[in-house]
């Protein structure tokens, strides 16, 4: 009963939703020198999960493309798209 596909699948599925985000923060983290507005992360965190939610059921609907495990990519990458649009570049001012 607990090998079943079915299950395994739709916990990759959830961890998809769950984890995108923490990719996309560790991504943006790790690629860009740029500070962002902390105000906005949570929300940044919220919105790319709902959003690539969306894209799927849509991508489904529309073009009969199901993502599957891509799910965690696209919100990953929608996480930092995000996250980008709230930074801004770090001024390199000296403090005497």
């Amino acid at each position: 009963m607990l090998n079943n596909d079915a299950v395994i699948s739709s916990l990759f599925k959830i961890a998809g939703y769950t984890y995108g985000p923490l990719l996309g923060l560790f991504m943006f983290g790790l690629l860009s020198k740029r500070a962002v507005r902390d105000q906005w992360v949570v929300l940044i965190c919220i919105v790319a999960p709902v959003l690539t939610y969306a894209i799927d059921i849509y991508a489904e609907k529309w073009y009969g493309f199901k993502f599957g495990f891509l799910n965690i990519a696209v919100n990953g990458l929608l996480t930092m798209l995000g996250l980008w649009l709230i930074s801004y570049r770090k001024t390199n001012a000296v403090l005497n």
